[in-house]
C-alpha cells in the first residue's frame, strides 16, 4: 500500500485549495484548522 509522505500531503491540499474559489478554500481550511463549520470564520 502506498502512502503520501508528509510533503506530499502539504502539496496536494495546497493544489487543491488553490482550485477552489476563495471563499470556498477559506471554508475548508477553516473546517480542516479550526473545525469550524457553516461558514462561520467567512461571515
Amino acid at each position: 500500500m502506498a502512502r503520501l509522505t508528509d510533503a506530499e500531503r502539504a502539496s496536494l491540499a495546497f493544489a487543491t485549495l488553490n482550485s477552489l474559489s476563495e471563499k470556498h478554500a477559506y471554508m475548508t481550511a477553516s473546517a480542516a484548522l479550526f473545525g469550524t463549520l457553516y461558514g462561520e470564520a467567512s461571515q
